[in-house]
């Protein structure tokens, strides 16, 4: 609508095995999913005259967009049910599963909360303001993700010399986003709400009005029990494997049965495997072009 040009890259996991160990080798990391993605969107923006981008981080983490966040909020909901009945649902709702929660979901959350004030306050202290939520969302911020998240996009943009900019990480909109009380960035079930509200003007409303929570991630449930399959069953049965003192093979080898066997190729569990697997797979990295 606004006569902006799309850029699209594709993205290829057709890759032979040198070429995924040698994203291994120069993403210089252990990390949960692969650098490949990543490294071809940004070799892919460049090699399309695009040198700077404008990404989102801080988002998430200054207004509220994780789920694995909101427990902290359930604290601050004590001691409204309602409240935390809300929360769960919406919990529910970004991990993609639609049902509501329901009261004695909210009474669990409720006598969990309560023996823990008990216990470290008395009981005077249950009807006291809290602030476990905006305490969390500055642990993601300055502490937890987004400081990984940062160091590994400076990773995948320079790798294709380009250059990324933050506009929310404006030392201006941090400070503001820290005033703000959990109602502006949690209502109706909306994570970002003022986000949201002050996109109003230029965003889509269906994409405004989506709740899952989706990251940009390698599909690794995909790869590992698609094109990368054979590779990775030839490497855990090679002497290199065995002879690798940087993993538990016994437990690795339990996991991958798990995974290949009974047919689990959930993205949590490959992302898990992917993890293990990694320093045998940097070691080899290393020894095949270190010295190139």
């Amino acid at each position: 609508n606004a006569g902006v040009e799309a850029v699209k890259v594709t993205v290829n996991n057709e890759l032979s095995p040198e070429h995924i160990l040698q994203s291994i080798y120069e993403f210089e990391e252990i990390y949960l999913t692969s650098a490949l993605p990543f490294f071809q969107s940004y070799k892919g923006f460049r090699e399309q005259g695009i040198v700077v981008t404008l990404d989102g981080h801080g988002g998430d983490e200054l207004f509220g967009g994780y789920p694995f966040d909101l427990g902290a909020k359930l604290k601050d909901d004590f001691p409204n049910l309602w409240k935390m009945k809300d929360t769960l649902s919406m919990i529910n709702r970004m991990y993609g599963n639609n049902a509501n929660a329901n009261m004695s979901d909210s009474w669990v959350q409720f006598k969990t909360e309560l023996v823990r004030r008990n216990r470290t306050k008395g009981l005077a202290s249950v009807f006291n303001i809290e602030t476990h939520y905006r305490d969390q969302l500055f642990h993601s911020t300055f502490y937890g993700i987004l400081p990984t998240l940062l160091r590994n996009y400076d990773h995948y943009s320079m790798h294709a010399g380009v250059e990324v900019r933050m506009p929310f990480l404006d030392y201006r909109i941090i400070a503001f986003a820290f005033t703000l009380p959990n109602e502006y960035k949690i209502r109706n079930g909306f994570s970002k709400a003022i986000v949201r509200e002050a996109a109003k003007p230029i965003v889509p409303a269906h994409i405004l009005q989506n709740k899952v929570k989706t990251g940009w991630n390698s599909p690794m449930g995909e790869w590992l029990s698609g094109n990368w399959k054979q590779w990775i069953l030839d490497e855990v049965h090679s002497t290199a494997f065995k002879n690798c003192d940087l993993i538990d093979q016994p437990s690795v080898l339990q996991q991958l049965h798990f995974f290949y066997k009974e047919e689990r190729y959930e993205h949590t569990i490959a992302q898990t495997l992917w993890l293990q697997l990694q320093p045998y797979f940097i070691e080899k990295a290393n020894q095949q072009f270190a010295l190139l």
